[in-house]
């Protein structure tokens, strides 16, 4: 039987209903139901002839006898909400005939459950805004917890991600996690530890990678006690103060990205974010119809120095989790190699940074700079990246192009985004 593993930030979870203050109800995903709930549906609604028109109206394309085949899909309104969504903010169907008559979409979400090799996770997604303050402000958060499956709400639910037990590359992923667990801790800045990770997942590039002839325990575990080396870790500190990168270059890339996200329907909380920043920058001369990205970085460069220079709240902790949050989100072996699943974490990390220092209120000197308002800040600017760029395809679509135009499968071009 496979073992079972989570997170303690999952132990903790618990659906904040009309209390919270970015519901996935609202959020204008497609919401399949089962063609088997959606027949009970009908079967618990068929004396009531108001419910019946409610249910009726929320699926105005379904087929008399729906097979299981059949996508049930729910008609979402012009503003992208669920139309069993409740004034109160409850919804009509949980209200009604509780959690097992919802489709598996919706009792599933925040939750990912993943079969990997021999092991099934249980994990969450930082688009739900209590899975990102859960993550981000406990320092226990992402520590390994077990958990039965019998707990959670569909099993059927479970993703089997492709896993090759033959593949030394999947094999010793349990050594991995542990691996990167070490070089994403410590007190050195958060910038450096990711350094640190790239320049690991590249050297190992070589001989560690998916399906590889050369792969030798030995030679794994040299190169990772020669990343933990105090000497070691002090030279590559020096390489790293001393890198002269473009990171405009990098903006380029993060712009184009973020800026992309605008032009998709319904979700306005990230398009308003980012419509904010922009304003904010315009008050610094930077004209966004004409960009400069140099005169951006420029600019960015000082809002971050004033932030981290005048809190005394130690932000790097913040990102930390995020980093290591990142990384345990996906299994690797999805990628060709380490390096290019490292590249995934930059790019995320790039994206948060720019947000955060970038974000109007951080920089608002009639409030206090305090850790709860840190803290929310910094929720406001993941959560809403964070559905953004896991759940909308057309974003990820255009992620793919727009990194293919950048040279994405050349690590020294990711060097800038440790710049942001």
């Amino acid at each position: 039987m496979p073992a079972s593993l989570t997170y303690r930030y999952m132990q903790r979870f618990r659906c904040l209903g009309p209390a919270c203050d970015d519901s996935c109800c609202t959020a204008g995903w497609r919401i399949d139901v089962e063609p088997e709930r959606y027949r009970r549906l009908r079967l618990l609604v068929h004396l009531d002839p108001v419910s019946q028109q409610r249910l009726a109206s929320g699926f105005p394309q379904a087929p008399p006898n729906p097979v299981s085949r059949d996508k049930m899909t729910i008609h979402l309104d012009d503003s992208g909400a669920c139309p069993f969504l409740e004034p109160d903010g409850w919804c009509w169907i949980h209200r009604r005939w509780g959690e097992e008559q919802l489709g598996d979409a919706c009792a599933l979400y925040p939750r990912h459950l993943r079969n990997i090799g021999d092991e099934t996770v249980l994990s969450g997604s930082l688009s739900c805004p209590e899975i990102a303050r859960l993550v981000l402000l406990a320092d226990d958060a992402l520590e390994a917890a077990e958990w039965s499956p019998g707990e959670t709400v569909r099993e059927r639910g479970v993703d089997t991600i492709a896993f090759d037990a033959g593949d030394p590359y999947h094999q010793w992923r349990q050594t991995i996690r542990h691996m990167v667990a070490t070089l994403l801790q410590g007190e050195e800045p958060i910038l450096f530890r990711l350094y640190r990770l790239l320049s690991f997942s590249v050297a190992s590039r070589s001989f560690f990678y998916r399906g590889t002839l050369r792969f030798s325990a030995g030679r794994l575990t040299d190169l990772f006690d020669r990343f933990r080396d105090v000497d070691y870790t002090g030279r590559l500190q020096e390489k790293f103060s001393s890198l002269q990168v473009e990171a405009s270059d990098a903006f380029v890339v993060v712009q184009a990205i973020l800026t992309a996200r605008q032009a998709l329907p319904h979700y306005r909380r990230f398009a308003d974010l980012l419509g904010s920043i922009e304003k904010s920058y315009e008050g610094d001369g930077y004209q966004a119809n004409r960009p400069d990205f140099r005169q951006l970085m420029n600019l960015y460069a000082v809002r971050r120095e004033q932030i981290t220079t005048h809190t005394t709240v130690s932000l790097d902790h913040y990102f930390a989790r995020y980093a290591r949050f990142l990384w345990l989100d996906q299994f690797y072996g999805a990628w060709p190699n380490l390096a290019e699943y490292v590249y995934r974490v930059l790019l995320r990390m790039a994206m948060a940074r720019f947000l955060f220092f970038s974000h109007p209120a951080l920089h608002d000197r009639s409030r206090g700079l305090t850790q709860e308002r840190v803290e929310q800040i910094l929720i406001n600017v993941i959560q809403p990246l964070s559905r953004t760029i896991d759940n909308h395809p057309q974003f990820l679509a255009a992620l793919d192009t727009t990194l293919g135009k950048c040279g994405r499968d050349q690590p020294v071009s990711w060097l800038p985004l440790l710049m942001i």
